[in-house]
């Protein structure tokens, strides 16, 4: 028979342990991209050799602005995550601070009246939600935050 308290006995590499959920968002994405070629792959090819398909990334009346803005603020934040915590390590000060910027950039962004009252909202909404996301998942959950 084997005993279960092995069940209670966790061993965690903290060296690698940050990698743990991008495994499994990158394993989700593989599925739902292979879900995409299964669903309309075929399609596509048809269009393709018919001649038929659009070949344009963007669709018709799409904000491109916003678009490719999204993608430089999201690479941005990632690359700033690390740098910016190595300032006050092991306190989630790098998640705190680049969130910060990054929420107050993005809605800046989307903001179609730039007023003061709404960039004033969108200030105090870029500093209270990652403030106290990072002290309920710090504190509250004792989760380490990059």
């Amino acid at each position: 028979m084997i005993p279960l308290f092995f069940l209670l006995n966790i061993k965690i590499d903290f060296d690698q342990s940050h990698l743990f959920f991008p495994k499994i968002i990158f394993g989700i994405l593989l599925l739902l991209g292979f879900a995409i070629l299964i669903l309309y792959g075929k399609d596509f090819i048809k269009q393709m050799v018919k001649g038929e398909a659009k070949r344009s990334f963007f669709i018709e009346g799409c904000d491109k602005v916003k678009l490719i803005g999204t993608f430089f603020l999201i690479f941005i934040y990632f690359l700033l995550l690390e740098p910016v915590g190595k300032f006050i390590p092991n306190t989630g000060f790098g998640f705190v601070m680049t969130s910060i910027i990054f929420i107050f950039c993005a809605s800046l962004l989307y903001m179609d009246e730039r007023s003061k009252k709404n960039i004033a909202i969108a200030s105090l909404v870029a500093i209270l939600a990652p403030t106290l996301c990072w002290y309920i998942l710090g504190y509250v959950f004792n989760l380490t935050l990059p």
